[in-house]
């Protein structure tokens, strides 16, 4: 896959109706954010086949997600001064960080559950995020609600890690469906946007698909505590 950055081949005037740029763009996120599952999901896979490597992975999770936080965030801020190459390899690097990861949690369900929330996730997403493409509407207010929304689920997370309630969590998974799927809506317009202004520049492309991966992912793990059947 080609890692250089859009460049001027791709118009950007939509204001004159030169669409082709933009939907070069979301294209090609897309097809960063699809091989960036691929690779969480054989991370995973691998890890959850293997006994010795699941239970590593789970005692040391805590470890593990505060490293994956730590490179998710540092490919955020950094995004824009890396080389193209650089950044998309520590993307895919991030990826399968995230599926040793949540190996430990995708252990718990059944394989049929896992399939079944991903297909589920991925026709959400799917709506979602051609809603956000397409509308005309300005969903800036979807996106501050979904904001909102995220941090008080965090919030009640954190709390029921001490109260330990499964009706929380059950509560806090719908309000993170509802969450990341209007933030899949509003990210899609916003980086629509984004291109508009500024073109396929600072890696702009592995930034969308980074964050639009992270829409899905959390979007599938909210999912899959909601639907999924635990192992015996």
């Amino acid at each position: 896959m080609n890692y250089e950055p859009y460049g001027s081949s791709y118009p950007r005037d939509l204001a004159q109706g030169r669409q082709a740029g933009v939907a070069a763009f979301f294209r090609y996120v897309y097809a960063w954010m699809a091989l960036a599952l691929m690779v969480t999901g054989l991370a995973a896979g691998f890890v959850v086949s293997n006994p010795n490597l699941l239970v590593a992975a789970a005692r040391s999770n805590f470890l593990l997600a505060l490293a994956t936080l730590g490179l998710g965030m540092f490919i955020s801020v950094r995004v824009g001064t890396l080389k193209s190459t650089t950044a998309a390899q520590l993307f895919l690097l991030y990826s399968a960080a995230m599926g040793v990861t949540l190996a430990p949690a995708i252990y718990l369900y059944t394989s049929a559950s896992v399939a079944k929330a991903f297909f589920i996730t991925s026709g959400t997403f799917g709506a979602a995020a051609t809603y956000g493409y397409a509308t005309k509407r300005d969903l800036s207010g979807v996106g501050q609600f979904a904001m909102i929304g995220l941090i008080g689920g965090i919030i009640a997370s954190l709390v029921n890690m001490f109260m330990r309630s499964s009706g929380i969590d059950f509560v806090v998974s719908y309000v993170f469906v509802v969450v990341f799927a209007s933030l899949t809506a509003y990210d899609n317009q916003r980086l629509r946007q984004m291109y508009a202004q500024a073109g396929g520049t600072a890696n702009l492309a592995i930034f969308a698909a980074l964050t639009m991966y992270l829409n899905f992912i959390n979007l599938f793990m909210s999912m899959l505590r909601i639907l999924g059947d635990r192992r015996e």
